[in-house]
């Protein structure tokens, strides 16, 4: 089993370690365990728990003759499939923001 510090935890899922350390306050998520110094110490199944995937896994989008090859996305989690469109939907407003022209 894989374990992070309270750091290395906060950069996997993109917050902060006082984010972390709120979190721990208010119940929403507690530390896999401390160390016998006090740390706190995460898990790789509490990065899964909140990000629903692990942040490492590579994704690979096929394309045929310009075309979204069929089945791309039969083995993506939901989860997954929610993060895709997220960051498509986060890239196309930072383009238009920059003035790019998107194609409807």
């Amino acid at each position: 089993m894989m374990f992070y510090s309270i750091g290395a935890f906060a950069k996997e899922l993109g917050v902060t370690p006082q984010a972390l350390r709120h979190w721990e306050k208010i119940g929403k998520l507690v530390p896999h365990h401390r160390t016998p110094g006090g740390q706190r110490v995460y898990s790789q199944e509490q990065v899964v728990e909140v990000l629903g995937f692990l942040p490492d896994r590579e994704i690979t989008i096929k394309f045929t003759n310009g075309k979204l090859k069929k089945g791309t996305f039969s083995d993506l989690t939901i989860n997954e499939l929610d993060q895709i469109i997220r960051l498509a939907a986060q890239t196309r407003r930072d383009l238009i923001q920059k003035g790019a022209t998107v194609e409807e």
